[in-house]
């Protein structure tokens, strides 16, 4: 008895393909991003509120400025005598700063109303500074501040050579100039930032009213129709 193998793959001892394979295809999905619609409330207060931010920065930064200056002075001399360079220590410039924001406030409370004018100007004198402080240190006004003054005045004081007592009052000195006009800088920088932050809460709770009175117009407008 003989068999008889008539298949196109038997004969040829290649497997034949059952289905062609066909090239792998790129997804075709797509991702559309789409910034979110702005509120009504936004729209209305968005131009005003930006205008109101800036003229509550530049108006508190006016204030806060000369009010740097000292602690910046007391930095720079820190500096220009300290024999430890670029410590980035802020505890002499940020106690200065508290000490004499308390007592002018406390002593221009005092000229207008007493003991008890004292205490209320002490009292706005410390939440002043402290979110001047505070608005300052997150903006790192303070840290870029510190910085800058212990390079330049390094820099400056370098070459001072000669007598140690004409070493010490020139290092003071021009510690006190570098570091006086940096106070007034980063003052500024503060100021603003506090100033518009300030500002900016307000519009937001503005914003919030304006928004409520507007839906609940609209529901009052469906519970007619």
């Amino acid at each position: 008895m003989s068999f008889k193998y008539t298949g196109g793959a038997a004969h040829s001892g290649v497997p034949a393909k059952t289905q062609e394979e066909k090239p792998a295809q790129a997804p075709t999905d797509q991702v559309t991003l789409s910034k979110p619609e702005k509120s009504l409330a936004k729209k209305i207060i968005e131009f005003p509120g930006k205008v109101l931010e800036t003229v509550g920065g530049v108006a508190v930064g006016t204030v806060s400025t000369p009010l740097h200056i000292i602690p910046g002075v007391v930095k720079g001399v820190q500096e220009g005598l300290s024999s430890e360079k670029a410590q980035k220590n802020q505890g002499l410039m940020m106690g200065t700063l508290w000490v004499q924001n308390l007592a002018l406030g406390a002593g221009a409370g005092f000229m207008v109303g007493g003991p008890i004018g004292a205490a209320i100007g002490g009292g706005a004198a410390a939440i002043f500074t402290g979110f001047t402080h505070w608005m300052g240190d997150k903006a790192e006004v303070y840290d870029k501040m510190v910085e800058r003054v212990e390079a330049k005045v390094d820099k400056a004081i370098e070459d001072n050579v000669g007598n140690k007592n004409k070493v010490l009052v020139q290092n003071a000195t021009e510690g006190s100039i570098i570091g006086g006009a940096a106070g007034a800088r980063a003052g500024w920088d503060a100021g603003y930032e506090a100033g518009k932050g300030v500002v900016a809460g307000v519009m937001g709770g503005v914003e919030g009213v304006v928004g409520g009175v507007y839906e609940g117009i609209k529901e009052i407008i469906r519970e007619y129709k």
